[in-house]
């Protein structure tokens, strides 16, 4: 079974397993973050990741998505909202993929300046990259959500968090 989602737009597209399993949880928690507008987007995509977004912006199925270029240029997924104070918004940028480990090229590449200015100026703190081998032994609702503020306690602005 294969789920579609909309993000904050009217086009779907589709969903690994372990991004379904992610979506699922995350929209339960309250945790979902809004999209920024396509401008925004573009903006600070063309400005600090130019040659990244010429290579890939011919794989963009609608380049009129902001959801497509955070996906595919920024290597962001999600877009979450956690909270350090009632007041203290932390938004953080989610790659999640399932059935392997994140190659350190991936999350060198996600610690690069570059991608830290674009996501200064789209308003992201932080980025982690998140991988469920296996389903079948993923965390349970609470288990998430201490997890993703034990990572948000860390100093680093980029992450890698293995599961199963």
């Amino acid at each position: 079974m294969v789920l579609l989602t909309q993000l904050n737009t009217d086009s779907y597209f589709e969903l690994s397993l372990a991004e379904q399993w992610f979506e699922c949880l995350a929209h339960s928690l309250s945790l979902l973050a809004p999209t920024p507008d396509l401008s925004q987007v573009q903006t600070a995509l063309k400005t600090h990741l130019s040659q990244r977004v010429e290579r890939v912006l011919p794989r963009l199925a609608n380049p009129e998505e902001p959801a497509q270029w955070l996906s595919l240029i920024l290597k962001a997924n999600f877009l979450i909202r956690l909270w350090r104070t009632k007041d203290e918004p932390v938004v953080v940028a989610m790659n999640v993929s399932g059935g392997h480990l994140i190659p350190q090229s991936q999350h060198e590449m996600i610690k690069s300046p570059e991608f830290s200015a674009a996501r200064k100026e789209l308003g992201i703190s932080k980025h982690w990259c998140l991988t469920i081998q296996n389903l079948e032994q993923a965390p349970s609702k609470d288990e998430l959500l201490d997890m993703l503020y034990a990572q948000l306690d860390s100093e680093s602005e980029c992450g890698v968090i293995n599961f199963g």
